[in-house]
């Protein structure tokens, strides 16, 4: 499920009150087809909203992206479990974060890699890395023009 252009979801409407992103149960038990990767690799924020990604047999990937990361909310429900077993690794310049197998689906950190002075997003871990207050999904830079999505 490609869409590699995804940056923010906004999660203006949540299913079940709570879940921004939800997959499951995606597969056939009688056949290949199933979904093995979401390559979400520009995701770099959800708004409003938790992630429930559970029981999708093939679905490589699920529990290497570091979804806090991703989730702006602290007390967002976070459940990913039960997805594919027989994964290939992140590559190693992923550093153990990646939405697939190659170079090119290395998770981008836009938080948790922060100096405790930036105020919830940065584009580097030094103090004057931070981004513009109106950022959402993270930053290039430190100007309001260098934002990737606006608040």
């Amino acid at each position: 499920l490609p869409l590699p252009n995804l940056r923010v979801v906004r999660g203006t409407q949540v299913y079940d009150g709570k879940f921004a992103i939800f997959v499951m149960l995606n597969y056939n038990t009688n056949s290949s087809h199933a979904l093995r990767q979401l390559r979400f690799t520009q995701l770099t924020e959800i708004l409003s909203g938790g992630v429930y990604i559970e029981k999708n047999d093939k679905l490589c990937h699920m529990d290497t992206i570091d979804w806090r990361d991703i989730v702006r909310d602290p007390g967002a429900e976070i459940v990913v479990k039960d997805n594919g077993r027989s994964c290939p690794p992140c590559h190693e310049v992923c550093k153990g974060r990646c939405w697939g197998p190659g170079p090119e689906d290395c998770q981008t950190l836009t938080k948790t890699i922060c100096a405790p002075q930036c105020n919830g997003h940065c584009f580097g871990p030094d103090p004057n890395q931070c981004c513009h207050d109106e950022c959402a999904g993270g930053c290039s830079g430190p100007q309001d023009t260098d934002c990737f999505a606006c608040r």
